[in-house]
């Protein structure tokens, strides 16, 4: 006995029978019908048709792209996350690769991980992988070597304390001169201590700044 896929008119000449049919991809989802023949040693044949519905019964496989370790400076809205691969999906019928919308778990100064979910999807089904991309400081402030600290600044002309905040005064006697990487925080903040000395009529004024660092 041997079997062959059906053609139009269903007049199957003997030549396209035999052994086994292959059913390939664009069959996947289809009911085709097949004849099934026999023969007697006379060479006599009968036939019968039969439905048969092919199926995809393998879920697809997918691979993510290898982990990645970028530096703060280079997060920014809208940024290509492309740059750093793609999933890779394998399957007998071909999937299809979706990417989800990457999460941004990252403090106020950038650092932290985006996390990027990818899906393949066929008709029997779904598999998901999941690309962790670190994001690091390459250059974190410190205040002992990213500060500088205005210099002092003697005057014998002002009453008024308003004219001697740090605002109002040349640059270089001012606020403190920050260095900071892209994605830093640090700022500065001030306090007065003023010391009225009553009987020279003289006033002492200093300026105490304290650094907030970014993380």
């Amino acid at each position: 006995m041997k079997v062959a896929r059906m053609v139009p008119g269903g007049l199957i000449p003997d030549s396209l029978f035999e052994d086994h049919i292959v059913f390939n991809c664009p069959d996947a989802g289809k009911t085709l019908m097949v004849a099934l023949r026999a023969w007697d040693t006379n060479g006599n044949s009968n036939s019968c048709m039969v439905n048969v519905t092919v199926q995809d019964k393998h879920t697809p496989k997918i691979s993510c792209p290898a982990p990645a370790a970028i530096d703060c400076k280079d997060v920014f809205t809208g940024m290509d996350l492309t740059k750093y691969g793609n999933a890779l999906a394998i399957d007998a019928c071909g999937a299809t690769v979706t990417e989800e919308t990457p999460k941004f778990i990252l403090n106020s100064c950038r650092v932290g991980t985006i996390e990027r979910t990818f899906r393949a999807t066929d008709s029997q089904g779904s598999a998901t992988c999941t690309q962790v991309i670190t994001v690091g400081n390459s250059d974190v402030f410190d205040p002992l070597t990213d500060v500088t600290k205005p210099l002092d600044y003697t005057v014998n002309d002002r009453c008024s304390a308003d004219e001697l905040k740090p605002e109002s005064l040349p640059a270089i006697y001012g606020n403190p001169v920050i260095r900071q990487s892209a994605c830093g925080l640090a700022a500065a903040s001030y306090k007065d201590d003023v010391f009225n000395i009553v009987t020279d009529l003289e006033a002492h004024m200093i300026h105490m700044f304290s650094n907030k660092p970014s993380k």
